[in-house]
């Protein structure tokens, strides 16, 4: 996660764990642009011996884009 986050690009990485049922974590990253994760640099990142090594540990990954449409500051006006 410290790879991808360090990214031009990337403004915030985060992992959040599930204290219920269901998957186990999720990672967040908070992109400037939908093309940061096809960069050179983003595939760098995720192309290193410890990414070989954790990916085959990772199941039912779904990979999903969101844009903000409101954020804290638009709901409090």
């Amino acid at each position: 996660m410290p790879g991808l986050a360090a990214v031009p690009g990337c403004v915030r990485a985060m992992r959040f764990l599930n204290r219920g049922a269901g998957p186990l974590s999720l990672a967040c990253y908070d992109l400037l642009r939908e093309d940061v994760l096809g960069s050179p640099p983003w595939r760098a990142a995720r192309a290193t011996a410890w990414s070989d090594i954790a990916r085959p540990h990772f199941t039912n990954t779904k990979r999903t884009m969101f844009r903000v449409v409101a954020d804290a500051q638009d709901a409090a006006d």
